[in-house]
């Protein structure tokens, strides 16, 4: 077995980049580029990574994959909702960052927590936060749905899973399971299974907007953040190969220039 030094020496050829095996997304390697990356090279990249390792895996997760009679091609998982569910709460943050303007992704908490809420109400349009039960239920999928998850692997008593198939999410002012009504307990109950459904439609109308080279602004601040979401790395060309000095002959005009003047 290669020790991870020897993996990583390995990983340098003569000082050049060896990342032609590298997957930048599902369907592309560094290679197919050749490690010059335009606007649109970009966009397709960003595209087939939140599909094709995010949206499209959380949707077999709940909803399996079937060919064009219906039949399954992948049976979906039992009991996946929570795992697709931790999959996807990201994309309302990634959704809010445009949203808010800004130009690379944030590492303040603060700040984090407002790009959430912004693409909260980007995906579910009519949601108003000035409304205070509109605030509330925003405040309920930050606390208890993307903080829960993302710090203790796990939600909040106030957001809970649910089977509804005619909504998204439902609202009640009290907890599912009092049945007496004695204490108000605002909960969500969320379907995953068309949660996924909204957000590969709302991603599709993201990435349309986005492709159409009339929204100058958009793109260029999608630039600006995808750059610094990848830390450069789909900037950067590999260097020159190193200049090898041909030895016999370096030595041979060394010792001609040397040569006692007669």
């Amino acid at each position: 077995m290669k020790s991870l030094i020897f993996e990583f020496e390995d990983w340098k050829i003569s000082g050049v980049r060896n990342m032609s095996n590298l997957f930048l997304s599902p369907h592309y390697r560094e290679s197919h580029f050749n490690y010059h990356y335009y606007l649109d090279d970009k966009i397709k990249i960003f595209e087939d990574q939140i599909i094709g390792w995010t949206l499209d895996i959380a949707e077999i997760m709940v909803a399996g994959k079937t060919n064009d009679t219906g039949e399954y091609l992948i049976e979906p998982i039992p009991q996946s909702e929570q795992a697709a569910l931790n999959l996807v709460m990201s994309y309302f943050e990634m959704i809010g960052h445009f949203k808010l303007g800004v130009g690379r992704p944030i590492r303040n908490q603060e700040l984090s927590k407002q790009a959430f809420k912004a693409g909260l109400r980007d995906v579910f349009q009519g949601i108003d936060e000035n409304d205070p039960k509109h605030k509330e239920i925003i405040d309920i999928f930050y606390e208890e749905g993307r903080c829960g998850l993302y710090h203790l692997n796990q939600m909040g008593g106030r957001f809970v899973i649910g089977i509804d198939p005619q909504h998204v999410w439902r609202y009640t002012e009290y907890d599912l399971m009092d049945f007496n009504q004695q204490n108000r307990t605002p909960t969500v109950s969320l379907n995953v299974r068309n949660l996924v459904t909204l957000l590969k439609q709302h991603f599709n109308d993201f990435m349309a907007l986005l492709k159409d080279p009339a929204n100058t602004v958009m793109r260029a601040h999608f630039e600006t953040w995808f750059d610094h979401a990848n830390h450069g790395i789909l900037n950067k060309t590999p260097p020159p190969p190193p200049v090898i000095l041909d030895v016999v002959s370096f030595e041979e005009n060394s010792l001609e220039t040397n040569q006692p003047a007669d």
